[in-house]
């Protein structure tokens, strides 16, 4: 019976075809990684549809999604254990390669919506800022203290100040290396952020020269520009800048911010108040640096988290004035808890719960904070996360900054992916990634890409978040044609130049995937895992998707499986016939050792059945007849055991009955053998 069972569910294998598993995928995957005939993916179903199960794709989309798959795969292959967002030293170690290889080239042309976590001075190209430094124009005019500690581009007051000339080579590499992270602070600081700090401290005197902030800031925003971003939100502190002649006045700042904006790209200012400052300071800040101007649309508490104070300390001053005259933009939930025991020593009067993890998002909530930046805690804390999903409240998460700083190295587990299963809005920027390392900005966006296993929907689906997140209204049309021009120029070049060809084939691929479901194109599952076989998209194990009409099992009319089957149905016959041969054989040779042992007359049955094999009602009423006469035996031995001890009791002689019941069954099945034998 366990052999029939199991027979029956390997055809019911056969018949029904539900798809890989993860662990076939994936062997699948390392046999053959250009295989175009699954999508192996690494996270779990409910992030698939969070992330993109209602975007709507296209046919050139989903060719375009084809042509990446390949080339991301190719990469990860060349990698091979090196894989580049595992860890900082993983990343330095891969940074090459990955900027190197055919899909990041890809991605640096994507449209990448809105960058909305971006410090103005740690965001542009440190690479070019000191090339910049070194040339005659500003080497003359760059001041720094005596340990080399701090600089300043033409300072007003030059006391306790040196030439540059004086104390610093003439060399753009080495002056790179004093601001940006290398690959051995990375790993080998004991706290990443004393390495950040002494960078920005570095730097920060030099964007007072308003001449110098403004060669910058366009220098930047023509980076993003090229990196495919169409807004950008810039958390800066207005006020103390100056030029060759005199002060400039918040307004005049704001001019020159104004026309960068309308003559390169796009973008607006937050304005920044530091955590560690008292309340009346960070009230001050808010109250100087928050006129009435369409460029400043937010307020934000910014410097390290597990230090400072929280946002109930400051509820009631700063940020109560800041929501009446702007928009909250809060950093929170940037903390590493194995080190919060560092947060006693500042604020510990105000805040009981300095250990919370989750206390400053929650307060963000409360406060009606417009977004949240990094929100890691949320991904820790169940409750904050479904708050975040109840009040649609907009995260900003910055992967490649939480894995430099070791908040979360690894960033295939980064909390962030559980903002698409709770179905929380969120999106991607870029975190001081100019000081970090992190330079182009598209390591953010290729960085989930690769870690999280996503395909192209989900990515679009969360670029198009950002413009949600914004704190002003974006044109979203802008965007949709930007990136399908992205996806034709995956699919019409490769990198010969040559027109790649649509084959009859592919369309009649997608015509045919097409006729299968009422909305044509990509489909999600809210169970198993994606796969698409020939651009035709199956949910494993059945599973109804959102835009499934049925269970996704379908009969396989392939002349494989039609084999197939048939070699079963024939195993199957074969056994029940063995089955039936070898009960025989066995009730044979079980009633011949019964009659041996007893008064009875030995009864061979199997001349008798090779002289009548030829008449199949001759077997079976022999068949019958020994089993008959088994149970007679049986039935005989039992009363004669029974009889003899009777006997031994009573000294009495009783007759057993075996000797009537035996002889006239032997005579009836001697005359079934002859009436057998006349017949044939």
């Amino acid at each position: 019976m366990f052999v029939l069972l199991l027979l029956l569910r390997l055809s019911e294998g056969l018949l029904f075809d539900y798809g890989l598993s993860q662990e076939e995928a994936r062997r699948q995957f390392l046999k053959n990684p250009n295989d175009d005939s699954y999508y192996e993916t690494i996270q779990n179903a409910s992030i698939l549809t969070a992330c993109g199960g209602d975007i709507i794709v296209n046919a050139a989309e989903i060719r375009a999604e084809r042509e990446l798959r390949k080339k991301r795969n190719a990469l990860l292959l060349a990698l091979g254990e090196k894989f580049p967002y595992g860890s900082p030293e993983s990343f330095f170690a891969a940074k090459g390669q990955v900027e190197n290889s055919e899909i990041f080239r890809e991605f640096i042309q994507a449209p990448k919506g809105a960058g909305l976590h971006l410090h103005l001075e740690l965001a542009g190209n440190f690479t070019w800022l000191s090339e910049i430094l070194v040339s005659q124009i500003w080497w003359d005019k760059l001041y720094t203290d005596i340990n080399g500690s701090q600089w300043y581009m033409q300072p007003r007051d030059t006391a306790n100040l040196f030439k540059a000339s004086q104390i610093l080579p003439r060399d753009a590499n080495f002056l790179q290396k004093q601001i940006v992270v290398q690959a051995k602070d990375a790993w080998q600081s004991p706290d990443a952020w004393n390495v950040f700090f002494a960078i920005f401290e570095r730097i920060e005197n030099l964007f007072n020269y308003m001449p110098f902030l403004s060669l910058y800031l366009e220098n930047l925003l023509i980076m993003f520009r090229d990196q495919g971003y169409q807004y950008l939100e810039l958390k800066h502190s207005l006020g103390q800048k100056y030029d060759s002649k005199y002060n400039l006045s918040i307004a005049e700042e704001l001019e020159i911010y104004q026309n960068l904006s309308d003559s390169i790209l796009p973008f607006r200012l937050i304005i920044t108040g530091d955590r560690h400052s008292s309340a009346l300071q960070v009230l001050n800040t808010a109250q100087t640096q928050l006129p009435i101007s369409s460029m400043v649309t937010a307020f934000d508490l910014v410097n390290e988290e597990d230090k400072g104070h929280s946002h109930v300390y400051h509820s009631n001053t700063s940020l109560a004035y800041a929501s009446h005259k702007k928009k909250l933009i809060l950093h929170g939930g940037e903390t590493a808890f194995a080190r919060d025991t560092n947060r006693v020593r500042v604020g510990a009067t105000y805040d009981r719960d300095v250990y919370a993890p989750a206390r400053n998002v929650m307060e963000a909530l409360r406060l009606g904070a417009h977004r949240v930046g990094h929100n890691l805690a949320a991904g820790h804390d169940l409750l904050a996360l479904r708050a975040y999903a109840a009040s649609k409240t907009c995260a900003v998460v910055n992967p490649m900054s939480n894995s430099i700083l070791r908040f979360q190295s690894d960033l295939r587990s980064h909390p962030g992916r559980l903002f698409c299963s709770a179905q929380a809005p969120f999106a991607i920027s870029n975190d001081d990634n100019a000081a970090l390392g992190t330079n182009p900005p598209t390591h953010d966006i290729f960085a989930i890409y690769i870690s999280w296993g996503l395909d192209l929907a989900q990515l679009k689906a969360i670029l198009m978040q950002s413009f949600t997140c914004a704190t002003i209204p974006l044109n979203l049309a802008e965007f949709e044609a930007r990136w399908q021009h992205w996806v034709s120029s995956i699919t019409t070049f490769n990198d010969d130049d040559t027109v790649s060809v649509w084959t009859e084939t592919d369309e009649h691929e997608f015509q045919r995937w097409s006729e299968l479901h009422s909305t044509t194109f990509l489909h999600y599952c809210d169970q198993g895992v994606l796969i698409i076989p020939q651009m035709a998209c199956r949910c494993f194990q059945g599973y109804t998707g959102p835009l499934c009409n049925q269970p996704i099992t379908s009969y396989s009319h392939s002349t494989t499986h039609l084999f197939l089957l048939l070699v079963v149905v024939v195993v199957v016959v074969l056994g029940i016939f063995l089955f039936l041969f070898f009960s025989f054989q066995h009730s044979t040779r079980t009633l011949n050792k019964t009659t041996r042992s007893g008064s009875n007359p030995v009864i061979t049955p199997t001349s008798s059945f090779a002289s009548s094999s030829s008449s199949s009602s001759s077997f079976f009423r022999r068949f019958f007849l020994l089993q008959r006469q088994q149970d007679i035996s049986y039935t005989t031995m039992a009363s004669s055991s029974a009889s003899s001890q009777s006997q031994r009791r009573s000294n009495n002689i009783v007759v057993s009955s075996s000797s009537n019941t035996t002889p006239s069954s032997h005579h009836l099945l001697q005359r079934q053998q002859q009436h057998d034998d006349g017949v044939v």
